[in-house]
């Protein structure tokens, strides 16, 4: 029903956690051409909130199915709901990619301007631990998608935690390569500085 605490609660944690993984990626990448897919899902899922309430309110309103038979209320409402929760989880996935693509960018960018030795001399495990963790993540988030299942509140669960805990792996890696910027600047650049001003 319409009062079901525990899909309400599934409903409101996949959703904010949704929201706040579109305003990283928003704020990390304020350039990046807006990335709808997220808001669409979000569209649809409060859709089906709108006609679980509207049935909820006035179960009389109801249209008679195919058959002609009248609508069983409690049913509507319910599969309304699991319809909303599944929309919330894909918005989810949806705006999790995008971070997680937008992270790796970054750090593709930040790297780029430096060569393999200036990046090992200030980050020695980079590429024997950090990149290949990076890639590693890349083939989790893969099996997380291909798996994902909204068939009980704890798969559900377990895919938010899962799903969010990848993402703050690569938002640590991306703020460990950025804190070491003036470092890669100093190793890449000190001695051509120096050389100038000669």
């Amino acid at each position: 029903m319409f009062d079901d605490c525990e899909k309400w609660e599934l409903i409101v944690v996949v959703h904010n956690t949704a929201k706040s993984l579109l305003i990283k990626a928003e704020e990390v990448d304020p350039d990046h051409e807006f990335y709808y897919p997220p808001l669409i899902q979000q569209r649809d899922a409060l859709d089906h909130i709108i006609r679980a309430a509207c049935a909820w309110l006035n179960p009389t309103e109801l249209r008679k199915n195919p058959q002609g038979k009248p609508p069983n209320a409690a049913e509507y409402i319910e599969r309304q709901m699991d319809k909303a929760l599944g929309h919330a989880y894909r918005a989810l996935f949806d705006a999790a990619d995008w971070l997680s693509i937008v992270y790796r960018e970054r750090i593709r960018e930040t790297l780029s301007s430096y060569t393999t030795a200036t990046i090992h001399a200030v980050l020695p495990d980079y590429h024997h631990v950090i990149e290949p963790r990076i890639e590693k993540i890349c083939f989790e988030i893969a099996e997380l998608r291909k798996g994902k299942d909204i068939g009980s509140a704890e798969s559900i669960t377990e895919g938010v935690q899962a799903y969010v805990k990848l993402i703050d792996e690569l938002e640590a890696f991306l703020a460990k390569i950025r804190d070491a910027r003036s470092k890669f600047d100093e190793v890449e650049f000190g001695q051509t500085a120096e050389l100038s001003e000669e």
